[in-house]
């Protein structure tokens, strides 16, 4: 598996009202956002859970991007909105845990090194799956 390693040193993640930014493109989104009907009733608890998985998707989308036509952790799966790559749909909450929900209410920087880092691990230690699920590609 190959990790694309950006220039970037870090990746930014900042809040705008209800709204959580980073300084990288979002290429993908898991679920159909949510639309508020009425915008004086508070917006569903789940609302930021939603964003913040979109965001550890997307990161680990950028740096483990689907290559359509292949198998295993690149092998690209179908989103809401565009692909990403089966490592990143399937590492993302646990990305998410470890990471983009560690972050401070006013945001915060995930190094570069540490993503690369963590990725390396994950490709090293699968996550266990459950019996009969197969992984990145493979025959169950």
């Amino acid at each position: 598996m190959n990790i694309v390693n950006h220039s970037v040193e870090e990746i930014r993640v900042w809040r705008v009202g209800e709204d959580i930014h980073a300084n990288i493109p979002r290429s993908v989104v898991k679920q159909p956002p949510i639309i508020n009907h009425q915008p004086t009733v508070p917006p569903p608890p789940d609302a930021e859970e939603r964003q913040l998985g979109d965001l550890a998707l997307n990161i680990l989308n950028l740096f483990v991007p689907p290559e359509h036509g292949k198998t295993g952790p690149v092998a690209p799966v179908k989103c809401h909105r565009g692909h990403c790559s089966e490592f990143a749909a399937c590492y993302h909450e646990a990305f998410a845990r470890a990471f983009v929900d560690p972050l401070p209410e006013t945001g915060g920087t995930i190094a570069t090194a540490t993503i690369v880092a963590w990725i390396r691990h994950c490709a090293a230690h699968p996550l266990p799956t459950p019996k009969g699920i197969a992984r990145f590609g493979a025959a169950a």
